[in-house]
């Protein structure tokens, strides 16, 4: 059983479902889509799930910020 001054740190995700990707951008999925078809963001199937791996998400938010 957990204290309550224990906390518990839940690792980052590998990779994020296409909403959630674009949530996290700040920008629209038909967005999220066109930078995929500009080569500018990958993609990963995942069986029959299409997800953004973490890495390129953290890639493309820290170009944009810089």
């Amino acid at each position: 059983m957990l204290s309550s001054n224990t906390f518990r740190i839940i690792p980052d995700r590998a990779a994020y479902p296409l909403n959630e990707a674009s949530v996290l951008l700040s920008i629209s999925r038909a967005n999220l889509y066109r930078l995929a078809k500009d080569g500018r963001i990958r993609f990963v199937k995942i069986g029959h799930r299409t997800v953004v791996p973490a890495s390129e998400i953290d890639r493309l938010a820290q170009g944009r910020a810089a």
